[in-house]
């Protein structure tokens, strides 16, 4: 009867006990422990320990663990080859007798390096970034050197479990050996061979990249069978190359991750890594090759790895692989807990590479979306300084100016961002969806206070059908789209490019945008239902809650209101946006409950205060002011004041004109016929319901025109 022969490192008991002994460690309990305290786990590896002193074979990764807390170097724990001979001699019928399977045997160097087929995604330990230096006496395989003029070019491919979806092995740590490592013996030997092992559907990858390597120099092998079912140590062994170059891949919605492993007879390194969006990948492919061939040039020269990347990120797979996950949770998520999520796996890749740029930029965007939330300013600056550094590290890198791009928007004056957008520009290596849509968010605020607006608005067009053509799935640039239609009075055109946002990505930013459009349009009941819809699908985030409330206050049910905003502002921190406070305030006021509608004002006005000692002043803001201001005021002192308030709102209004959104609009119109000027409050007013017709019925616009027998006509 056969026995089913497990790959993985095997480790020698008497080398273990030798160096628990060394360490301290009494029993293997004790060593379990302290495995999960180093790691700051609550797992205690009890299994783990036993089948290392069994003899069991396990990943390398895993022997790592163990001599890591032992402060030993895992390959002083390998079991030598007289061991292993003397285990064989006592294993009684344990072969299966077949010549075949028995030929299949890994050994010789394989004793010490068997791979254990069952890595999970987190065992992914090799650290060497790309820019070291691969030397002479550290790649060997003299044993088996192809004749000078044999040049074969062949690609293996495998089957994953779906595109990119899968890893055909992650990459073990690099196994030592007191041996020296030569891959030549023979100086004046010029050809090499190599197997080059892709997942299937990296194909034309493959195929790119076999081109653009030297034929001169190396030999392309390939197979006619799967690459997942051989480990590269075993196809080292059955085909006499001088190495085996992996193509490792795996996917997080729509970023991946791509690595280039070498492999030769005694280990693996990674040569490069990079990650990228799909649409970066199709988009550049050629010159993703072109850059990866160029690194296996390098390496069989047995020279530096010092080409300055374009695409590259040298960092250890580890930080790669929490990059990814960050990455994928930012691109889906708007001011929820996934932001704070996407934060822990982009701090996580930070302390596994601390010069890992993109992973500060990521954790800059993040925070950016936290600071909606509350606590702004702290967040921002927590924000600015992730920013700085990302810019610092890789001061051209498309992840790295969008960040900063996406920071200034959020905390700068528009003409420093506009400063900030023409350096991106200049600076950028390639192109990326993020960065492209953060220059276009950035013409789109400009357009709104500019003269060439009609010019802005084109360019945006342009540049984001460039954006849509390139990256079809990224949602926002149609969110985008749809606040530019929304901001020219076209609701229809809106709603469509939200309809095509949410069918990539249902984001509690989308799903309220939505209800607001149908509320603009006057379909209360679709409105309503679509933040019921945030509630349930996003109960921790305080949009769907807020929008509610307003609609409530539409109809007048005003304690329905009072309770919806006041749940919104327990989602959130205090000290949120001051429009919360002030639509609270406006509830109270209603409700006649003045003492309590002039607290909130003065809670809405102290946020704004807050705000400008950040930067963040501008007119729209200053017109909340005013309102807040006018709002908290009675009659008698309003009409006191009434000539220099006239003045302020004349200047406000004057400066904004058409650029007002429809919100801002009717608190202009508001504040207007407060003062009793008429002209300007209903100026305002036709731009609030030009785009929102249902701004026709504000509680305060029918309250006042009954009050003030003003004729809204």
């Amino acid at each position: 009867m056969s026995v089913h022969r497990k790959r993985g490192v095997v480790a020698s008991r008497k080398r273990l006990e030798k160096a628990m002994v060394e360490a301290g460690f009494k029993t293997q309990i004790a060593l379990a422990k302290a495995i999960a305290k180093q790691e700051e786990s609550t797992t205690v590896p009890k299994d783990l320990v036993s089948k290392v002193f069994r003899g069991v074979p396990v990943s390398p990764y895993n022997l790592q663990r163990v001599a890591s807390v032992l402060g030993v170097e895992a390959y002083t724990l390998y079991q030598t080859s007289q061991e292993s001979d003397n285990k064989k001699g006592n294993a009684g019928d344990s072969s299966s007798g077949d010549p075949i399977e028995e030929s299949k045997l890994v050994t010789g160097v394989l004793e010490k390096a068997h791979l254990d087929t069952e890595y999970s995604t987190r065992e992914t330990e090799s650290d060497n970034g790309y820019s070291q230096t691969v030397s002479s006496s550290e790649f060997h395989s003299t044993e088996y050197l192809p004749q000078k003029n044999f040049f074969w070019i062949f690609i293996v491919s495998s089957f994953g479990l779906g595109l990119f979806f899968s890893v055909t092995y992650l990459l073990p740590e690099f196994i030592k050996s007191d041996e020296p490592l030569n891959l030549l013996d023979d100086p004046s030997f010029e050809h090499y061979s190599a197997i080059l092992t892709v997942n299937d559907s990296m194909l034309s990858f493959a195929d790119a990249t076999a081109k653009a390597i030297d034929s001169d120099l190396v030999a392309l092998t390939i197979l006619g069978e799967k690459a997942s079912k051989t480990a590269p140590l075993q196809l080292l062994q059955r085909y006499r190359a001088d190495a085996v170059l992996e193509i490792v891949t795996q996917s997080e919605g729509r970023f991946w991750s791509i690595a280039l492993v070498a492999w030769t007879n005694k280990g693996s390194t990674t040569l490069w890594n990079t990650s990228l969006s799909s649409g970066q990948f199709n988009l550049y492919m050629t010159d993703i090759a072109n850059e990866v061939a160029k690194v296996v040039s390098l390496f069989f020269k047995q020279e530096a790895i010092t080409i300055n990347p374009k695409f590259g990120f040298n960092v250890s797979n580890e930080a790669l692989a929490f990059y990814l996950e960050g990455r994928a949770k930012l691109d889906t998520t708007y001011q929820d807990e996934q932001a704070i999520h996407a934060q822990s796996r982009f701090s996580a890749a930070i302390r596994r590479d601390k010069d890992f740029a993109q992973a500060y930029a990521g954790l800059c965007e993040a925070l950016i979306l936290e600071s909606w939330a509350g606590n702004e300013k702290i967040v921002l600056e927590d924000a600015s300084k992730a920013c700085s550094h990302a810019l610092e590290l890789a001061p051209s890198s498309p992840y790295v100016l969008a960040a900063n791009l996406a920071l200034f928007r959020s905390t700068a004056s528009l003409k420093s961002a506009l400063s900030m957008m023409k350096k991106a520009l200049q600076n950028a290596k390639y192109n990326s969806a993020q960065m492209l849509y953060e220059i276009a968010f950035l013409k789109f605020e400009y357009s709104k206070e500019n003269s060439e607006k009609a010019l802005l608005l084109n360019e945006i067009e342009l540049l984001s059908s460039k954006i849509i053509s390139t990256y079809p799935a990224f949602w926002r640039i149609h969110h985008l789209l749809s606040l530019v239609d929304f901001h020219n009075g076209d609701i229809s055109s809106a709603m469509n490019h939200i309809d095509a946002a949410t069918h990539i990505n249902r984001n509690v930013l989308l799903l309220t945008n939505l209800g607001t459009l149908l509320f603009c349009q006057g379909d209360i009941p679709e409105a309503k239902s679509r933040y019921q819809e945030a509630i349930q699908f996003f109960p921790s985030s305080p949009l769907g809650h807020e929008m509610l409330g307003r609609v409530y206050f539409f109809e007048n049910e005003l304690h329905a209101a009072e309770k919806s905003i006041k749940w919104s502002i327990s989602l959130s921190d205090e000290n949120n946006i001051h429009q919360t406070w002030g639509n609270l305030a406006d509830v109270y006021r209603h409700m006649e409950q003045l003492a309590t509608a002039k607290t909130y004002y003065q809670k809405a006005l102290d946020i704004i205060h807050q705000d400008e000692l950040l930067g963040l002043r501008s007119i729209e803001m200053d017109i909340y002011r005013l309102y807040y201001e006018i709002s908290m005021l009675t009659s008698t002192e309003r009409l006191s004041k009434i000539e220099s308030h006239n003045k302020n709102l004349e200047e406000l209004y004057a400066a904004t004109q058409s650029h007002l959104s429809p919100a801002t609009a009717i608190r202009i119109a508001v504040i207007g016929f407060l003062l009793r000027n008429d002209a300007v409050a209903k100026s305002s007013l036709n731009t609030a319901v030009s785009s929102c017709p249902v701004f026709w019925k504000s509680p305060d616009i029918v309250k006042l025109s009954n009050e003030l027998k003003i004729t809204m006509q």
